[in-house]
């Protein structure tokens, strides 16, 4: 199994309700953050997040779990996610499927971050990392 495509994003929502086939987003791909007026660090965000898998094997039911970690540019944990787990189940007769979710972030001062997303199973681990930055407070 492997992540095809992951971004942050404002929202996500399914464009029509009980099809998750058909997803809408706002603001995708969230590269940066960047904290408004009097908002004093650390600063936290619910953010929303898309992942596309693609594994070889559809016969069966299979269930996944992926570790999130915010790191710092020398590779250091820091803020959170700390080892947030999430965990599905990739339903059987399916080779593509979308997991969607929030993460809970923070970020204890301005900076170049990285979130990394390791697939926490019993076969090769994989990671899949995903650059942010965050800057000072923008006054409007």
């Amino acid at each position: 199994m492997e992540i095809q495509t992951f971004f942050l994003a404002h929202s996500i929502s399914e464009m029509f309700p009980g099809n998750g086939n058909i997803l809408s987003g706002t603001h995708i791909a969230l590269d940066g953050f960047f904290p408004i007026n009097d908002c004093p660090f650390p600063v936290g965000a619910q953010v929303p997040f898309l992942m596309v898998l693609r594994r070889q094997n559809k016969d069966t039911d299979e269930p996944i779990t992926f570790r999130l970690c915010l790191v710092d540019v020398d590779g250091r944990p820091i803020g959170s996610p700390n080892n947030l787990v999430v965990e599905g189940v990739f339903p059987k007769g399916k080779k593509l499927w979308k997991l969607r979710g929030i993460i809970p972030f923070n970020f204890p001062k301005p900076g170049d971050y990285r979130l990394d997303i390791t697939a926490d199973e019993n076969k090769i681990p994989s990671m899949y990392s995903y650059c942010i930055e965050v800057q000072e407070k923008q006054n409007e």
